[in-house]
């Protein structure tokens, strides 16, 4: 099951994708309100809950699609380095670090509100020329908590998104830390649903990355040097995580700091994202 945000008559509704189309949920217009309200609802039994708040379909020609959460309750959580590939390739980045020992890098990434399937993202070209896409599969927390077994990790994810970690390269590289490299207005891009978590499971997403239709990243979430569980134990070990959180989990190779020569992102280009099940995520560039 799929949940989508999006605006009608100018305000912020939750919709309910199927098949038959796209229903408007009763009760909720905001999807950490929702997300707040299941947290005792078991995976399992999510779909049936669902179903009991669905309304009238929406015509969605008279909507504007938006991130699924467009507020986030805290600063996005994302993780770095978590495929091997371009654990390697950020060699070219950095040449003068040993990144050899590197795995897991944690960082909180700032954003003044999230940009959804569709909307454009500006290039901040006067403060770094050097923009660059990364596909991610999202994690959305459903539950609150502290000190998460492993085990129990799963139980915590509300579902999964599409994420792109737009980041400006030399910004990130001239100040040893990200962020302002990854934190410029706009540089946070989800959707364009929230699949729901009802199996417990997360490790075997294809991704895709492309730039003007050519693609530039390929990978499956199975590549993951830390996976999702991995993720959420180690983040709620000294973090407690809420409802509505949303962590970033790594892009594989294929970024355009990695190419040689680099192939950064110019105003007018477009990123399509594709994760396997979630569906399609795309951005156009613009001057600014």
């Amino acid at each position: 099951m799929k949940l989508r945000s999006y605006y009608r008559e100018g305000m912020l509704r939750i919709g309910i994708e199927e098949d038959s189309g796209l229903f408007e949920l009763k009760d909720f217009d905001v999807m950490t309100d929702l997300i707040v309200s299941m947290q005792e609802i078991q995976p399992s039994e999510r779909k049936a809950f669902m179903k009991t708040l669905k309304k009238e379909a929406v015509d969605v020609a008279l909507i504007r699609p938006a991130a699924p959460i467009v507020d986030p309750v805290k600063d996005v959580i994302c993780v770095g380095l978590n495929y091997q590939d371009h654990v390697n390739e950020s060699q070219s980045m950095a040449p003068n670090e040993d990144k050899s020992q590197i795995h897991t890098t944690y960082f909180g990434k700032r954003c003044d509100y999230i940009r959804g399937d569709g909307e454009e993202v500006t290039i901040h070209a006067a403060l770094d020329s050097e923009m660059d896409y990364e596909t991610e599969l999202v994690v959305i927390i459903g539950r609150g908590g502290r000190g998460i077994s492993r085990n129990d990790a799963y139980d915590y994810v509300f579902g999964y998104s599409i994420g792109n970690d737009f980041s400006s390269r030399t910004l990130q590289r001239n100040h040893k830390q990200w962020l302002l490299g990854k934190g410029l207005d706009g540089y946070t891009a989800m959707g364009p649903c929230i699949l729901l978590n009802e199996k417990n499971g997360a490790q075997d997403f294809d991704l895709r990355g492309y730039v003007n239709g050519e693609l530039r990243q390929s990978s499956n979430t199975k590549m993951m040097i830390k996976s999702v569980s991995d993720i959420i134990h180690e983040i709620s070990q000294g973090i407690t995580l809420v409802p509505g959180d949303i962590i970033f989990t790594g892009t594989p190779a294929g970024v355009g700091a990695g190419f040689i020569p680099k192939r950064f992102l110019q105003a007018g280009d477009l990123v399509e994202l594709k994760v396997e099940d979630i569906g399609s995520l795309t951005n156009r560039v613009i001057s600014g």
